[in-house]
């Protein structure tokens, strides 16, 4: 809505009926209520003009859209209102009350999954814990990412070491990162933001997210067969805008919380995703993407830089 905002403000050219209707859609697309109604009163309104689940023939300003573009009608259930209707929070085709949305406390739990479905994969590593370690380093560098391995006791100094390599001079953080964690930068060295619940912390808009030359996260568990980071929104890791916003990510991952297979890993995440209804980010590497003719783009979805220290704990 902000874009469209943004776009329509900044249009001389177009008709004024155009930026009219692009005003509409952008104060429309604002609020989750008057989007959902739009899409009741849209529903109705275009049965007339529906031909093969196409819109043919609009009437006035709206006949030059029909007749120069293909213009598709709008589903009879949008995907949000049959998602929530699966889910069985009462929102869903033709109902729900502005009131209610995706993600709330009041939604309840998912279900185990059904003992039914084939489950004849491997659920279960075969590698020793040095190998386990040794398999996700080398995965993680695969996608040019960075790997330093540290001990509990050098994680301080790896984690500074690291800062001032990048030259991070404005750093944003979960407020409950453990203190250590960050003791040994030296002081006056870089601005450290605290973002969300905690001591010191407080809710830092996208804005000045994207500001900080980087993030310093925990995980909750990382895959060794993939190379992957799993977050949760669990301790030490903030929000999901956190690691997805500032263009340097620097992640903590310890020894035990690497498993060897995604199986081993999902177990682990379950009950945080079914009981508490965490988001789950997957990182595999920095955000990286590719167009039509294979041109590779990174930053675009992500930070372009991520760094991991792998902390190795006495067996």
């Amino acid at each position: 809505p902000s874009m469209v905002s943004r776009m329509v403000r900044g249009t001389k050219g177009p008709a004024f009926q155009e930026r009219w209707l692009m005003r509409v859609l952008g104060w429309v697309l604002r609020s989750p209520w008057r989007y959902r109604t739009a899409l009741r009163v849209g529903r109705r309104l275009q049965r007339r003009f529906l031909r093969d689940g196409w819109v043919v023939d609009l009437p006035g300003y709206g006949a030059g859209w029909t007749q120069g573009r293909d213009l598709q009608g709008l589903p009879e259930e949008s995907f949000r209102e049959w998602w929530e209707g699966e889910r069985g929070s009462g929102v869903g085709k033709g109902g729900g009350s502005g009131g209610a949305g995706m993600g709330q406390a009041t939604s309840p739990a998912l279900e185990e999954p059904s003992d039914t479905i084939p489950r004849e994969y491997r659920k279960t590593g075969t590698l020793s814990r040095r190998e386990v370690l040794d398999l996700f380093e080398e995965r993680v560098s695969d996608y040019r990412a960075t790997v330093t391995r540290a001990t509990p006791e050098s994680l301080p100094s790896a984690v500074a070491a690291a800062l001032q390599g990048r030259g991070a001079r404005r750093l944003v953080a979960p407020a409950d990162i453990p203190a250590e964690w960050v003791s040994e930068i030296p002081e006056g060295f870089l601005e450290l933001l605290s973002d969300g619940e905690g001591a010191g912390g407080q809710t830092f808009s996208k804005g000045q997210l994207a500001s900080c030359h980087g993030v310093l996260t925990g995980c909750a568990c990382a895959i060794a067969e993939t190379g992957t980071l799993l977050l949760d929104s669990g301790p030490a890791q903030g929000r999901r805008a956190l690691t997805l916003l500032p263009d340097y990510h620097l992640c903590v991952v310890f020894g035990s919380q690497v498993t060897e297979t995604v199986p081993e890993a999902l177990e682990r995440v379950g009950e945080g995703i079914r009981v508490h209804r965490r988001p789950l980010t997957l990182i595999s590497g920095p955000s990286a993407t590719s167009d039509i003719e294979l041109i590779r783009v990174e930053g675009v979805h992500g930070p372009r830089n991520l760094e991991v220290i792998l902390v190795e704990e006495a067996d």
